[in-house]
């Protein structure tokens, strides 16, 4: 039996306002997923460390960030309400396990149950956080962080909140910076926030008139009207485990470097070009529809808020008759357009999106998703790699179908994460795409890299 220590907390700024947009973006996808979307860590502790020392831990996170705090208030028939606590009390599990017995699998068999564990918005706080013990030892720590509370770049900064303690006091040498929750939602709500909101469906209102209407099933927005997906119905999917194709190509990442060089265009922006192209040859479809994942912690006062914040970004790529070159151009400024315009109330996108399929007859097919990772890794350095270093590297490509616990719904969705040897994809659909497809799609990525290290005035789509 584990043994339950209560960790009182306390903290600044409680109170109850709006979901902010990034808050409303992430609980419809909950919703659509029928997932709380939990985000899990298990790492091995230093040696030395001391279950006080993670009790000390898990108090400064729940005391210093105000998502840390924010539990929802579903009463009402539409968008929850976030009710931000100013103390709590939050449970850290400790497990003992014999000695002999091997403290990695007692960890992930915690991050699972955690994971799996049912989860009640209402009255859980967003994380649950455990130690497995040997010998006396804190041995590994599990974190499970629902993912309400935070994105991929709130947990960077809580991590280097945690570095960075007075060694002494283990206090925070300075108040959170930034905009806070509370402060962030009620200038979304206001005239300010709402013309911010109305520029970016301007936005969205042209892309979305220049694609032809999707195939008789629902769009990634549409696929449950917004407020049936807030009573906790979900579409039927199929049952997990899913498949997810595991593509790691250090030729890819080489030739991106050349081409990224060559162009003296961004490396992020080579990247996506490959799979816009790709996806272009693959389905046939031109132009082709890009959900393409946004920080939006360019904004000011937004770059260390810890809250999600990302939001989809329409890109709309028309690569017929391009150089590959010239696609590079293309992709560059228009993503560019869309990350300054992904910045809205998912809510009157999900009605704009709505009025305009109900007026051409057909659904918006907005399902290709991409979200590239490597703004977390180390970017590229040292000497630009050389053709013959390009075309070798091939050899060691990888492709894997693994199974897959958290449904994506009926999507393509493209992860591009770091690797050992550069970068790996990984591939998601369900119904979406053939898997025969998904896999066209990511080693056409590779084949249109090396080609175009070669002689970037190959065409692109």
């Amino acid at each position: 039996m584990a043994e339950r220590i209560p960790v009182a907390f306390e903290g600044d700024g409680a109170g109850t306002a709006e979901l902010t947009w990034g808050q409303r973006e992430m609980w419809r996808t909950m919703r659509w997923l029928d997932s709380w979307m939990p985000i899990p860590l298990v790492r091995e502790l230093p040696e030395g460390t001391t279950v006080a020392d993670v009790v000390a831990d898990l108090r400064f996170v729940m005391s210093r960030y105000p998502s840390m705090r924010t539990r929802l208030d579903t009463a009402g028939d539409g968008m929850p309400r976030q009710v931000l606590a100013h103390k709590g009390i939050v449970d850290l599990e400790v497990e003992d396990v014999p000695d002999g017995d091997d403290p990695a699998k007692a960890a992930e068999a915690m991050r699972e149950r955690f994971e799996n564990a049912a989860f009640d918005f209402v009255r859980d706080w967003p994380v649950r956080m455990g130690v497995v013990r040997q010998c006396g030892r804190a041995v590994y720590q599990v974190s499970v962080v629902c993912h309400l509370a935070v994105d991929g770049f709130a947990t960077g900064r809580i991590d280097a909140d945690l570095a960075g303690r007075d060694p002494v006091t283990g206090h925070a040498p300075a108040p959170p910076p930034g905009t806070q929750l509370l402060e962030l939602a009620d200038w979304q709500s206001s005239p300010a926030g709402q013309r911010q909101c109305d520029r970016a469906l301007r936005y969205w209102e042209r892309q979305l008139a220049a694609l032809a209407p999707g195939r008789p099933a629902a769009s990634a927005h549409r696929s449950v009207p917004p407020y049936l997906r807030l009573r906790f119905e979900s579409p039927v999917i199929s049952a997990p485990p899913y498949l997810r194709l595991r593509f790691e190509s250090p030729a890819m990442y080489l030739a991106a470097q050349v081409i990224a060089e060559r162009l003296q265009e961004p490396f992020a922006s080579v990247l996506l070009t490959l799979f816009a192209a790709a996806r272009t040859r693959v389905s046939g479809v031109s132009p082709v529809a890009v959900l393409v994942v946004s920080s939006n912690r360019f904004r000011p006062g937004l770059a260390d808020v810890v809250s999600p914040l990302i939001q989809p970004a329409l890109c709309v790529f028309d690569l017929a008759g391009l150089t590959f070159a010239d696609a590079v151009g293309q992709v560059r400024q228009r993503s560019s357009a869309a990350f300054m315009n992904a910045y809205y109330d998912p809510v009157r996108l999900d009605e704009l999106i709505d009025r305009m399929a109900a007026e051409r007859g057909g659904d918006i097919d907005l399902r290709c998703f991409y979200n590239d990772r490597l703004a977390f890794a180390q970017k590229p350095a040292g000497p630009v790699p050389t053709l013959d270093q390009v075309r070798a590297a091939r050899e060691r490509s990888t492709a894997h179908w693994l199974p897959y616990q958290n449904s994506q719904g009926e999507r393509l969705f493209v992860h591009v994460n770091a690797a050992p040897e550069g970068l790996v994809l990984g591939v998601t659909t369900e119904g979406y795409v053939s898997a025969a497809d998904a896999h066209a799609c990511a080693t056409e990525m590779e084949s249109l890299a090396i080609a175009a290290a070669g002689d970037p005035t190959i065409p692109a789509g």
